[in-house]
């Protein structure tokens, strides 16, 4: 019987950027007609959000500290579970998923994910990198069709892929997250199976990126005739993961299951014009992760998460079903109000 290592971190791109980067989408905003005049002058901001921009090169570096520590802790618990492979689930953001195919998830039976470039925008990263360095890491492509065929078999109805169908090797979601994990740059020997969902739901025809909906010309425009169809809901992931959990201890191999993403982004969370990201429900969710009662994400409708900006956290439920009656400990949770997103770290033990 296999053994499984619960996993849960962020991608968040900010931390490849660097700490003055982090108000970056914020201050786009305070000079865009999509946010109202009111909103655009921190002076009518809560008390929270005022505080943090005053302060924000000092938050920004605090925040960046946590954040590296964190996966720090995680990279040791990987290592010391010393797994054959990790399982990701991750967003795409119109990545390798665009007009031409948007399907609910997708297994990744790549041999290898080779010449990655996730430092185009980076000019700052971290590490002193050149934007133009490549990466690679190892696939999995006998566990990932054997994750794909036993779906199938048990009646999921899962895509699959044995190549990029665009010009991204791999989403941000997951090589941002491998960059992170090998902070110190001592190697990441781990076979990798990318699961990845599509996040932007309803909001894929007018984000695009996750930011369409953000242009200056989008102010006042009416896209109600350009809502998409939903991305997959919670239950459906709650499901995913827990079905993959099965799968997995009926093998041999020790492998890790893995969420990555942020919780509520400001920049999707439009009931906060999209400053600041949904606190009060990513806390109710905070609460019930550290009680372990993760299951009552699967009943969660597609509304209730996109009205709190989390598009991206309902990677979260794969992990909830993956980890069902299992109580984590807790690394870190990262709170934010203008650096977009709130951030949690999480391991589940076997």
């Amino acid at each position: 019987m296999g053994e499984v290592l619960g996993v849960g971190c962020t991608h968040y791109p900010g931390l490849l950027r660097g700490p003055k980067g982090y108000t970056g989408t914020v201050r786009m905003l305070m000079s865009n007609p999509v946010v109202s005049d009111r909103m655009r002058d921190p002076a009518n901001w809560p008390k929270g959000a005022r505080d943090q921009w005053e302060r924000q090169e000092e938050e920004a570096l605090a925040h960046e500290q946590r954040m590296i520590a964190a996966f720090s802790v995680l990279r040791k618990r990987i290592d010391d579970f010393n797994p054959d492979a990790i399982i990701m689930w991750g967003d795409d953001q119109y990545e390798n998923f665009q007009e031409d195919l948007v399907p609910p998830m997708v297994v990744h039976c790549d041999e290898e994910f080779s010449d990655i470039q996730p430092l185009l925008r980076a000019p700052s990263n971290p590490w002193g990198e050149p934007v133009e360095k490549t990466f690679s890491w190892k696939g999995d492509h006998t566990l990932a069709k054997h994750i794909a065929t036993s779906l199938l078999e048990r009646d999921f109805p899962i895509a699959y892929s044995y190549k990029p169908l665009h010009a991204h090797g791999m989403a941000h979601a997951f090589a941002n997250t491998l960059l992170y994990l090998d902070w110190n740059r001592e190697g990441f020997p781990y076979p990798v199976v990318p699961v990845s969902v599509n996040a932007l739901g309803t909001s894929f025809e007018v984000s695009q990126n996750g930011f369409g909906h953000l242009k200056p010309e989008m102010a006042g425009v009416d896209t109600s005739d350009r809502i998409s169809p939903p991305g997959p809901s919670t239950r459906s992931l709650f499901k995913l993961g827990k079905m993959i959990r099965e799968i997995v201890e009926e093998r041999p191999e020790r492998v890790v299951l893995m969420t990555t993403s942020s919780w509520s982004h400001s920049f999707l969370t439009r009931k906060n014009e999209w400053l600041f990201p949904d606190r009060e429900t990513d806390l109710v969710h905070f609460e019930q992760l550290k009680r372990g009662d993760q299951h009552l994400w699967a009943d969660l409708t597609s509304e209730q998460v996109e009205d709190a900006g989390g598009h991206e956290w309902r990677m979260w439920s794969c992990l909830a079903g993956a980890t069902e009656g299992k109580t984590p400990v807790i690394v870190d949770y990262v709170d934010s109000w203008v650096f977009n997103s709130d951030k949690c770290f999480c391991y589940f033990d076997p």
